[in-house]
């Protein structure tokens, strides 16, 4: 069915974008791979030598899931290991959270907004979008739709990945106030 199709491109492309964006921002040259490690010794991993692995390992990874959304026979693959990772980060963001810690979110490596809610909604709203994904690859048997099918999902995964990836700014351009007018 139609609808199906769409829906996979949409997701594969959505979570495709996101973790690319995700994975090279941090890795993108030595100051924000630093950053980022920062960020894994603020959440409490002390050695130094596991947070720089980890620092360079998890952008790997992002970068690995978002390569095997982009091949189509490697979709289901490519939705599992994204779903892992950003359970994995949703819980891990949660836990600080929850113990009151103040971390930046350095998620798309420029971003210092501290982690709170915005961040786990924005999380959960890519883990939702996964798993509608995930299904309607499984519902769709890994067929293609038509054309115009695959072009509006991948617009519109293209336009949900400028959403999550600028969500901060989108929700500060949103809760700001414009300033009063004293003419």
């Amino acid at each position: 069915m139609l609808t199906y199709e769409l829906i996979a491109v949409f997701g594969r492309v959505l979570l495709a974008v996101t973790l690319a964006v995700a994975g090279l921002s941090k890795l993108r040259g030595r100051a924000a791979l630093a950053a980022f490690a920062e960020t894994l010794q603020d959440l409490g991993w002390r050695s130094q030598p596991a947070r720089r692995a980890a620092a360079v390992a998890l952008p790997c990874a992002e970068l690995g899931s978002a390569a095997l959304l982009v091949v189509p026979p490697a979709a289901i693959w490519g939705y599992g290991a994204a779903l892992v990772l950003l359970a994995a980060m949703t819980a891990t963001a949660g836990a600080a959270v929850r113990r009151g810690k103040r971390l930046r979110c350095r998620c798309f490596g420029r971003a210092e907004e501290p982690i709170g809610a915005s961040t786990l909604t924005r999380n959960g709203v890519l883990v939702a979008a996964g798993l509608v994904g995930l299904a309607a690859a499984f519902a769709s048997a890994g067929r293609s739709g038509p054309p115009a099918a695959e072009v509006m999902g991948a617009g519109a995964g293209l336009l949900g990945a400028a959403v999550i990836v600028y969500w901060a700014d989108l929700g500060y351009l949103l809760r700001s106030r414009p300033a009063p007018d004293h003419r």
